[in-house]
């Protein structure tokens, strides 16, 4: 997507992708409304084809099983919905919009090595081919081989795994996202993405594969799906044969996402666990600010300036709320008194739901939530 908001700023762009074929990613397929308005802002959500399905709210479900059900609270000039993204339809989509923009598209290839001479980036690939360009962007998601070169890695807080799949379910699906909590800090998410067919995402302890499931990914998430009344009458097929994708660990940290004519957007930039359903928004926000910051600069050099500024600031609040989030999940009497007060007024459960998809900020709706009356 970057690529095709550059190329309308009238520059040259190639994009080297490792994999010829579009691949099944780890990805909760989620994207919040506020993603939604950023695919309009600029033009791509009326070029979209496939018929996304739309995310209307979530459901929470805590470890005791109490539901707490919300809808996307309604703001002037925001969407109410988000989408049930589908990324292998999605990336081929914007890979065709690439295209046709007249962006060249370097597939199998891999970078190999990379070199600073002047103001230009020397970039070297696998099959011997090499490229000079006055701008490097790394988008090479969380174990970024650009980000190893032109910054230094930073701690995580959290190491813990992802186990993914694609379930059917035996009725059909409601139109809202759903978070399942589990007593030991272990969630899964849920994304209808078909009529029928559930994202399932679970993120747990990696001490917990061996340990609850002799290292079966599968048996692993079938574990966790007997733990819920909810989850067991839902899904069918669930058992250690199940296909599924696995990816650990579920954070990474740089010290920088931009300096001397180079960027990080994406994963590349900078990845957290995504219990709050950041991952596509994020990537499209940093995509869509980057080549802002650059159209909107008097140079390069203020347009990554400008461009590591506003990502340090937005992610600030959203870095905090998920290190929140992740304590709260740990302790299920803390979310027994959380979906209290949360189901105290209709209202509650919506303005927290708005957070999460990012109609309001962090700030905006904890105070939203701290205005908002008890029912008397």
């Amino acid at each position: 997507m970057l690529g095709h908001l550059l190329l309308q700023q009238g520059k040259k762009v190639l994009l080297i992708e490792q994999y010829p074929e579009l691949r099944t990613r780890v990805c909760g397929e989620y994207l919040c409304p506020m993603g939604v308005a950023l695919l309009d802002e600029i033009g791509l959500l009326q070029k979209m084809t496939h018929a996304y399905l739309p995310i209307v709210g979530m459901n929470i479900i805590n470890a005791y099983g109490t539901k707490l059900s919300t809808t996307f609270p309604h703001e002037e000039g925001r969407p109410t919905y988000g989408l049930a993204l589908q990324r292998r339809f999605f990336e081929a989509e914007i890979r065709h919009i690439f295209l046709e923009s007249g962006g060249e598209l370097l597939l199998g290839e891999r970078v190999s090595d990379l070199e600073q001479e002047g103001k230009l980036w020397r970039v070297k690939t696998v099959k011997e081919k090499t490229f000079s360009t006055s701008l490097l962007v790394g988008a090479d998601g969380r174990k970024s081989f650009v980000a190893k070169k032109v910054t230094e890695e930073r701690p995580v807080f959290d190491k813990r795994l992802a186990i993914h799949a694609e379930v059917e379910t035996r009725a059909d699906n409601e139109r809202r996202g759903e978070m399942h909590l589990f007593s030991d800090g272990a969630y899964i998410g849920l994304d209808p993405i078909e009529t029928r067919l559930m994202n399932v995402t679970l993120v747990c302890y990696p001490k917990d594969l061996e340990s609850k499931a002799g290292g079966n990914p599968g048996h692993l998430l079938k574990y966790y799906i007997d733990q819920s009344a909810h989850l067991r009458e839902r899904f069918q097929g669930v058992d250690g044969s199940l296909k599924t994708h696995t990816v650990w660990q579920l954070a990474h940290r740089v010290a920088n996402i931009a300096g001397d004519n180079w960027a990080l957007v994406g994963d590349a930039a900078g990845f957290f666990d995504p219990l709050t359903g950041e991952g596509i928004y994020l990537a499209l926000w940093s995509c869509v600010t980057l080549a802002r910051s650059l159209a909107q600069s008097q140079s390069p050099t203020e347009g990554l300036a400008r461009y590591a500024h506003e990502k340090e600031h937005f992610s600030k609040q959203k870095v905090f709320l998920n290190r929140l989030f992740q304590v709260l999940i740990k302790h299920p009497k803390a979310t027994r008194l959380m979906a209290k007060f949360l189901g105290g007024k209709a209202r509650r459960g919506d303005i927290f739901v708005g957070i999460i998809g990012n109609i309001y900020s962090p700030a905006q709706g904890i105070k939203k939530l701290l205005l908002e009356r008890s029912p008397l």
